[in-house]
């Protein structure tokens, strides 16, 4: 009897055929992240809740994938918001050519623990707006003549 390594189980959890439409999802909701980044800054992951919500109601039938779907497509829908975050910092400015280490650490260090604070929150609206859409009810019409 084979067992699977820890290895073979992650590239096997991988490679399930969910980044693709996650990618897809998240690339779709980028450019509202954009706009809505540009009025209204703390409300920017906003369109990554709504594009969980359209994943969640397409996958409704396998709720365990829907919700691999959406989170993942939650940490690509980020990359927004990372981006802003990153192009506003320039260490050279802050720190000069020659500091030494411990200052580029300092200055760094906070910028990495929001960048990671930025994409685990729009993994968790990916993942709440999956969980909505998963449990939105499509009521068909009825067929009885009124």
């Amino acid at each position: 009897m084979a067992t699977e390594s820890g290895m073979d189980r992650v590239v096997s959890k991988l490679s399930d055929g969910v980044w693709p439409p996650a990618v897809l999802a998240a690339v779709a909701s980028m450019p509202f992240s954009f706009v809505v980044r540009w009025y209204v800054p703390f409300l920017s992951s906003l369109p990554v809740f709504f594009a969980g919500i359209v994943v969640g109601y397409a996958y409704r039938q396998n709720s365990k994938r829907a919700i691999r779907v959406g989170t993942r497509m939650g940490l690509v829908g980020a990359l927004p918001s990372v981006w802003v975050y990153v192009s506003r910092f320039d260490p050279v400015e802050k720190i000069g050519p020659g500091g030494p280490l411990w200052t580029v650490v300092v200055e760094v260090s906070p910028l990495l623990g929001l960048l990671v604070l930025v994409t685990v929150l729009s993994g968790l609206m990916g993942f709440m707006g999956t969980l909505t859409g998963v449990r939105t009810k499509h009521n068909r019409p009825s067929t009885e003549a009124t």
